[in-house]
């Protein structure tokens, strides 16, 4: 049976985690192709604002043929890296995220190459005129801190490994007098492709990705192509960890390999099946809810019956006692 939607929703919320802050930088942010990855069915993601993040240099990915993330059809394909420097006057410009934590996983596990995401490389610099109000705000807030807190530590996407890529130095969209080269990949891309407007200009727009893939073209040719035979980035290499597999698709996995009967405790636990009737599948939550509402109704009838019943038969007793007494006492009565 099909469950309704307001009973999956129900059931999603008893068993959904919580929403962690995330930062990111990228096609996942507003206004491009992967910003759905962080979202989760019910629960988007809730964008808090912008971030300013030091030690991070942004460089733009250069998709080479053969590359997983290849793609002839869009050439102006292309994500940051970010490349931790250790320097502080590398500045990065990241979009903060509230996001569901089993979205994380599947964002994570759709990343371009060598991206990961990491809980304690980064700080938020909380004193920073570029981090938004609310951003601060709410670091405060959840740290239990005042304002006094100068930065905190939070998840974000850096790049893991840098040797094996072509990168291209994305290009500041501020330098500030102390030499600190801050990017941000909307602003930086823009910048990138031959633009001035950084603050209006349509991403989405037609001539907007004819730029960008022609500014990426340009920058290729001044870079050699690596090879990454030891590593997994190409589009033969099988992937293990491409996506969450299901405990259906599991089964058969492990079935194959020979190996089910090792983890068949541990993946598939007795449970208690609501009324499992001799059909196809077992009634659904919310019809089995209704059912135990009209058995805890019929309970209450049935007991409230038997009690009436009892004193009925105590009564009709009582009556009879009262009649036998009645019937003997009656010839002896004098008469009147």
């Amino acid at each position: 049976t099909t469950r309704p939607p307001e009973v999956v929703q129900f059931a999603d919320n008893l068993i959904s985690m919580g929403r962690v802050v995330v930062a990111v930088s990228g096609t996942i942010e507003e206004g491009f192709e992967l910003r759905k990855n962080i979202d989760w069915p019910g629960r988007p993601a809730l964008y808090l604002g912008l971030g300013l993040c030091r030690g991070a240099k942004m460089y733009f990915d250069l998709k080479e043929e053969g590359c997983r993330e290849y793609d002839e059809q869009k050439p102006e394909r292309v994500n940051p890296a970010m490349v931790l420097t250790g320097n502080a006057k590398d500045a990065n410009l990241y979009s903060i995220y509230l996001v569901d934590e089993r979205a994380c996983l599947g964002a994570l596990l759709g990343e371009p190459r060598y991206l990961s995401m990491a809980p304690d490389a980064l700080r938020i610099d909380l004193d920073d005129a570029l981090t938004s109000i609310q951003v601060k705000n709410y670091a405060r807030a959840q740290c239990d801190k005042n304002a006094q807190l100068k930065s905190c530590a939070v998840l974000c996407v850096v790049c893991c490994f840098a040797g094996a890529c072509r990168l291209e130095a994305a290009p500041p969209f501020e330098i500030r007098a102390d030499g600190t080269r801050i990017t941000q990949f909307k602003k930086s891309l823009t910048i990138f492709a031959g633009f001035s407007n950084v603050e209006s200009i349509d991403t989405n727009s037609i001539e907007f990705k004819n730029a960008v893939a022609r500014a990426l073209q340009d920058a290729a040719k001044k870079h050699e192509k690596n090879s990454e035979a030891i590593y997994a980035t190409d589009t033969m290499t099988p992937r293990l960890s491409c996506s969450p597999i299901s405990d259906q698709d599991l089964t058969l996995i492990l079935k194959k390999a020979g190996c089910y009967d090792n983890f068949l405790p541990y993946i598939n636990p007795v449970k208690a099946e609501p009324f499992n009737f001799p059909f196809e599948n077992s009634l659904s939550p919310d019809t089995t809810a209704l059912l135990v509402i009209d058995l805890q109704v019929l309970f209450l009838f049935s007991y409230t019956r038997l009690i009436f019943s009892l004193y009925h038969s105590v009564i009709l007793l009582m009556l009879e006692d009262i009649w036998q007494q009645w019937d003997m006492m009656l010839p002896h009565w004098p008469n009147r």
